[in-house]
């Protein structure tokens, strides 16, 4: 029997096909999360990397790159990058804002977060906290009824993803999109802000898929 070409997401037979989901990360811990979130659901269609340069700019030529290249094999690729604003001074040097607007018009999607992945990771256990630097986000992080071992780039994947599914971090997530949203900010570019639900609640939509 002949094999079903693939085309523009679907297979001839009419069937879902699974796109190729290239998850670039800037940092180790961010690679980590979503490597185990591949390994737990054996999901051959996603392809975690971690940046050759960790900055920014660095993470998404390295996704162009990367995404070109799967695309070249004939693969249906949607490309996310994982970026943070670190501090606000940090921020700026990084070229944070710029780099956004750029992959936007690469179409490349970002899970980014400001001021760090940490903040996403405090959602789990903090629906409505609210730290505005890297080291207030970590120091939040490891209260006692919170993860008080944390230490990049461990993490306590199994917990993290019991609380996901309850709900609380992604709900929390869009809640302060929409308060930034009303108080006449861009969210994107908002402080505190993380948009790495998007990504996860991603994974979940396609592993539904037939």
């Amino acid at each position: 029997m002949a094999a079903k070409r693939r085309v523009r997401g679907r297979t001839e037979g009419g069937r879902s096909a699974k796109p190729t989901l290239l998850i670039v990360c800037e940092g180790e811990t961010e690679y980590n999360y979503f490597k185990e979130l591949k390994s737990r659901f054996r999901a051959s269609w996603m392809i975690p990397l971690k940046s050759d340069k960790p900055d920014p700019n660095g993470v998404m030529e390295c996704a162009a790159r990367e995404a070109k290249k799967h695309c070249a094999k004939g693969l249906d690729v949607e490309a996310w990058i994982l970026i943070d604003a670190e501090s606000e001074v940090e921020e700026k040097r990084r070229r944070y804002r710029d780099v956004l607007q750029k992959a936007a018009s690469k179409k490349i999607r970002a899970a980014n977060s400001s001021p760090c992945f940490e903040y996403w990771l405090l959602l789990h256990f903090a629906p409505g906290a609210k730290v505005y630097t890297p080291e207030e986000a970590v120091s939040e992080l490891r209260r006692k009824d919170r993860i008080p071992e944390y230490r990049k780039p461990v993490l306590p994947c199994d917990q993290l993803w019991e609380l996901y599914r309850a709900g609380g971090p992604s709900e929390a997530a869009v809640a302060r999109r929409a308060e930034l949203s009303a108080d006449g900010e861009t969210p994107i570019f908002g402080r505190p802000v993380t948009y790495v639900d998007m990504l996860v609640d991603r994974i979940v939509e396609i592993l539904k898929m037939k």
